[in-house]
């Protein structure tokens, strides 16, 4: 579930990127701060943005870690548990 919240936020930012590519650098760039939108310079925000990626970046990574792991410590705690329980027990 995290992991999906963290890949939409990528996908999000990856698609405001792609969007500002388009935009010329004279043009005013607004972004929301709370309730309100403030004028802000475009360099600021692509920066901004792709700071944002990558964090994102190295959080799906940390979370695809975390979950190998937990994988790892279920199958050996099923393992222990089949032969604990012998042959023909269902888990």
């Amino acid at each position: 579930m995290r992991r999906q919240q963290l890949q939409l936020e990528l996908m999000e930012v990856e698609n405001a990127l792609k969007e500002l590519e388009d935009v010329g650098d004279d043009v005013p760039i607004y972004k929301s701060v709370g309730a309100l939108l403030v004028r802000t310079e475009k360099a600021k925000v692509v920066q901004e943005l792709q700071d944002r990626r990558e964090v994102l970046k190295l959080k799906i990574e940390q979370v695809g870690r975390e979950e190998e792991r937990a994988r790892e410590q279920i199958e050996e705690i099923r393992s222990k548990l089949e032969k604990e329980l012998g042959p023909g027990a269902r888990i």
